[in-house]
């Protein structure tokens, strides 16, 4: 009986330059090889150089003896960079993809070295394995739209919006507790300043309550600095204007996985 096996599409057979991006702050590693028998050409550029990106591309295409119209395939993680720089690649005809950083594989059995240039030197590998077939080494990011980009934006908005005033009804609260009072905290409690009193002694003779006096003073000033209107209207206002958008169509951002 013969063996028969199935050729894999996915190979490339022409000379392709494989390149990683490690991504900085302030500088960015970058990892070209044409192969995993190749030892990766390592090089350091400052972040978001995108002159200098296409210069070392060049560069690395020269020193691996491969023609300037050589196919180019790369990759970066997923994160603060978010995803003008796959535009940028994929607009210099080159295939690019946006790993998920947690679904990277790790080895679990023995402690791992940590630095940009060892990321780097790991990512094009994986990029290569994973041009051969092998799926499984890691997750792909769906790259959005720069219109659904941009209305995921009304979301984030309104999660920091929420979480501030938690945080401010919170240390309102706290204040209130420390002076044994307990009130809640919302859109009328500017109003209800005034009848806040530290102090309920209402003995005769006793100038308890003529002593402690209002609060309008501290938690007043507590308020102006967190402001009242932001805590109460704030996130209404945001969830609004995005529901707006999700009923009109206009926000499509599905299928993009948390960073």
């Amino acid at each position: 009986m013969t063996a028969t096996h199935e050729q894999n599409s996915t190979i490339p057979t022409t000379p392709v330059l494989y390149f990683s991006l490690e991504l900085g702050s302030k500088n960015w590693k970058l990892a070209f090889t044409i192969g995993l028998g190749q030892k990766p050409r390592l090089r350091t550029i400052a972040a978001r150089d995108t002159d200098g990106l296409l210069a070392e591309i060049k560069a690395a295409k020269k020193r691996f003896g491969l023609p300037e119209n050589a196919a180019v395939v790369s990759c970066y993680e997923a994160g603060r960079d978010g995803f003008w720089l796959h535009r940028f690649l994929v607009a210099q005809r080159f295939e690019n993809i946006v790993v998920d950083s947690s679904s990277i594989e790790v080895n679990r059995r023995k402690r791992r070295a940590k630095s940009d240039r060892l990321d780097a030197v790991k990512l094009v590998e994986m990029l290569i394995r994973w041009c051969n077939g092998e799926r499984k080494v890691w997750g792909v990011v769906r790259t959005p739209s720069v219109a659904d980009e941009d209305h995921r934006q009304l979301h984030r908005e309104l999660i920091v919006l929420k979480s501030e005033r938690t945080a401010h009804i919170n240390a309102i609260k706290g204040l209130l507790a420390g002076l044994g009072l307990q009130a809640s905290v919302d859109a009328d409690f500017p109003q209800r300043l005034n009848q806040l009193r530290q102090c309920r002694c209402n003995r005769p003779g006793t100038k308890c309550g003529d002593e402690a006096g209002s609060l309008q003073g501290l938690l007043g000033h507590f308020c102006s600095q967190t402001g009242g209107s932001r805590i109460r209207r704030g996130p209404l206002g945001v969830q609004w204007q995005r529901d707006t958008c999700l009923n009109s169509g206009q926000a499509r951002s599905k299928g993009v996985p948390p960073r």
